[in-house]
């Protein structure tokens, strides 16, 4: 049965007057699901394929997966994808069968802490059929997929925090899997993605624990794992990492919470994987996920969060001499659990998606950024200046990124994924007046949504791709 959820009633509408933000951002909060029991875990994503913003989620109470689908102007319709999922603490969307569509993975506490790792495969009309990888992952939390192994199928990588392993699942092509351990006796850890870290074409592990440092296993190509500390404390227990050029230095940072001192971290990457931390913030109670993203368009990333003990949802300004402030978009969203920054109405700015344990609530909060911007720096914009429409779009592996310059400048083209994340530079020259056309190969990229940025002096200007394979 479907719960039409209506989004654009608002619940409630909080208004932040930053005098000390440079953006001026102010936030709208709009329920997803109001009476979704124990909201845990979240992913955002165009799932139906239908070029808008979707949302899949699930329920630890409510043994609950499902997602939300978005008709195009922020209204929400349920669709349960399982019922009977016990305990369920982690949910994402990709192709694991490679078929064009995108299913579902999770992970639950299982039986008896037993833990479980499931995924759904989409049929392409949006039904699900669940396939198991393991039913005996001891209170798995988390899991990440991804093309480890580089034989253009997807993996699955997953934890077991009270078992205490690090394990990979092999993919032969036709979704079935073989079990590689990665470490066996690593003290409960509870988050692991994957992510080229050391920029050597293949693919990095992150992991976060409850009583280790935080940590990186380094691939060496042949999907051999070499763990290298990051934090360089007793233990950082991180429940969320996020990896972002965060100081735009060309090698990338690591962005975690630490939940057991209530703090927010920013480790810097000197290049050549050694790290320093910088305090983001000491006094974030409860933190519990953390995400990296450009959430006011200046160029430099921010930092989103949600924090179980404080209610809070959350952003952190990236200030110009390196330090961050800190803004509440809400302090009474009870136990939350993940914050996801992502332009869920297409709008050129990022919302923020959050679901809250006891508040049993999905929602979302609308930035008016677009409209504070383009006061502030319209009027002093050169005449001319033009970032123009990618054709193809939608393209499928290439298109074409057109712009217009009135006098030689200095031109930056960058390209984000909907959290703001910067996955490329595509253009950073000086160039002389007139057209200028770059094509931009995405033949490596994930489909989905993308956005492209031109930067020229003062002025930006960004728009939005669809890639589809």
């Amino acid at each position: 049965m479907k719960l039409i959820v209506n989004a654009m009633l608002v619940l409630i509408t909080l208004i932040f007057a930053f005098s000390t933000s440079k953006a001026q951002i102010n936030w709208t909060e709009y329920a997803i699901d109001s009476q979704f029991d124990g909201a845990w875990g979240l992913y955002v994503c165009d799932i139906d394929g239908d070029s808008d913003i979707d949302i899949v989620g699930c329920a630890k109470n409510h043994d609950n997966v499902a997602w939300y689908e978005n008709d195009g102007s922020q209204f929400f319709t349920k669709h349960v994808v399982d019922n009977n999922f016990d305990g369920a603490n982690c949910v994402k969307a990709i192709d694991i069968n490679s078929d064009g569509d995108l299913d579902v993975l999770g992970t639950a506490d299982g039986p008896g802490y037993d833990g479980l790792i499931s995924w759904w495969e989409n049929d392409g009309d949006m039904n699900f059929t669940p396939h198991s990888i393991s039913s005996a992952f001891e209170y798995t939390h988390w899991a990440d997929a991804a093309d480890l192994d580089e034989d253009d199928d997807i993996d699955i990588i997953a934890v077991a925090t009270w078992g205490h392993l690090i394990t990979w699942w092999e993919n032969d092509g036709e979704e079935n899997f073989t079990e590689h351990t990665i470490a066996s006796n690593f003290r409960y850890p509870y988050f692991v993605s994957a992510v080229d870290l050391d920029n050597d074409d293949d693919l990095d592990l992150m992991v976060g624990a409850a009583y280790q440092e935080l940590t990186w296993f380094e691939n060496n190509g042949n999907e051999v794992f070499t763990p290298h500390s990051i934090s360089n404390l007793d233990s950082c227990f991180a429940t969320s990492i996020s990896v972002a050029d965060m100081d735009d230095d060309g090698d990338l940072d690591v962005l975690a919470n630490e939940l057991w001192r209530d703090d927010v971290y920013w480790f810097v990457n000197d290049g050549n994987q050694n790290f320093y931390i910088q305090i983001i913030d000491y006094n974030y109670n409860g933190a519990y996920s953390v995400e990296a993203a450009d959430i006011d368009n200046d160029g430099d990333m921010d930092a989103v969060g949600a924090a179980w003990d404080d209610d809070a949802i959350s952003w952190w300004e990236h200030n110009d001499n390196g330090t961050f402030s800190r803004y509440d978009l809400t302090n009474s969203f009870s136990y939350a659990r993940r914050a996801i920054p992502v332009d869920i109405d297409l709008d050129g700015a990022l919302d923020i998606v959050g679901a809250g344990e006891r508040a049993d609530k999905i929602c979302w909060w609308e930035s008016d950024l677009v409209t504070s911007i383009a006061n502030r720096t319209k009027p002093d914009l050169p005449e001319g200046i033009a970032l123009l429409p990618a054709y193809p779009n939608p393209f499928n592996a290439n298109t074409t990124i057109s712009y217009t310059l009135p006098a030689p400048r200095n031109v930056t083209i960058d390209i984000f994924d909907l959290q703001g994340r910067k996955l490329q530079t595509l253009v950073n020259r000086f160039e002389q007046a007139g057209l200028h056309k770059v094509n931009f190969d995405a033949s490596y990229m994930a489909s989905g949504f993308y956005i492209y940025k031109l930067q020229v002096g003062n002025y930006s200007e960004s728009k939005r791709m669809v890639l589809l394979k």
